[in-house]
C-alpha cells in the first residue's frame, strides 16, 4: 500500500470516528431521565454555548497554525472524550455545562484543520484538486452510512444501560486519536514534511 492510500484510510477512519455521535439521539434522554435536566433547562444551558465556536474558532485556528494541524486534532479528540466521561462521571448540570464547554472547544478544533491536514498529502503527493474534492465527496458520502450505523448503535447501547452508549462513545473518540496518529506517521514519510 503506498503512501497516499495509507494517508486516506487513516484519515478516512480518523474522520469517522471524530465526526460520528453514537449519543446525538440519546443524549437529550440521558440529561432527562440521568440528570433530571427539563427540556427547558436544556435548550437555555444549550443556547449559551452556541457563541463559544464563535469565540474560538480564529484562535483554534491561529494554533493550528502555529503548533500543526494533527496536535489540534489530537486536543479536538482529548476534549470530546473528556465531554463523554463528565456526563458519565458527574451526576449534576454541572456534567451538561463541561460537556457543552467541551464539545464546543472541540468543533473549533477541527474547523478547516481536519481537511488542511489531508489536503497537504494531496498537494505533497502531486495530486490534482480534482482528485482532492473526489475523495471529499467519498468521504463524506461514506461517512453518512457509517453515520448512521453508528447512531443505531448507540441507541441500543443506551437502552440496554444508559452510560453504554457514552463508553461506547468515548472508544470511538480514541480510536479516532489512534487513525490521527496514524496519519502523522504515514505523513512524516511526505516530501517536505507538509503535514
Amino acid at each position: 500500500m503506498n503512501s497516499m492510500t495509507k494517508i486516506k484510510k487513516n484519515f478516512s477512519w480518523f474522520y469517522y470516528c471524530k465526526s460520528t455521535a453514537l449519543i446525538v439521539p440519546i443524549l437529550f434522554l440521558f440529561l432527562e431521565e440521568q440528570l433530571g435536566l427539563t427540556v427547558a433547562d436544556i435548550l437555555l444551558i444549550s443556547g449559551i454555548y452556541y457563541l463559544l465556536p464563535m469565540i474560538f474558532e480564529l484562535p483554534f485556528g491561529m494554533l493550528a497554525d502555529k503548533f500543526g494541524q494533527k496536535k489540534i486534532l489530537s486536543l479536538g479528540l482529548i476534549l470530546q472524550i473528556i465531554s463523554c466521561a463528565v456526563l458519565i462521571f458527574i451526576d449534576s448540570v454541572l456534567a451538561y455545562h463541561l460537556y457543552l464547554i467541551s464539545i464546543a472547544v472541540a468543533q473549533c478544533c477541527y474547523s478547516g484543520a481536519d481537511m488542511a491536514l489531508v489536503k497537504s498529502a494531496f498537494v505533497a503527493n502531486h495530486k490534482s484538486n480534482t482528485e482532492f474534492k473526489n475523495f471529499v465527496i467519498d468521504l463524506e458520502s461514506r461517512f453518512y452510512f457509517i453515520g448512521i450505523l453508528f447512531l443505531i448503535i448507540g441507541c441500543i447501547a443506551y437502552f440496554f444501560a444508559p452510560k453504554l452508549a457514552f463508553v461506547l462513545q468515548i472508544i470511538l473518540f480514541a480510536t479516532g486519536l489512534l487513525f490521527c496518529k496514524n496519519c502523522q506517521n504515514v505523513a512524516n514519510l511526505l516530501p517536505n514534511n507538509l503535514s
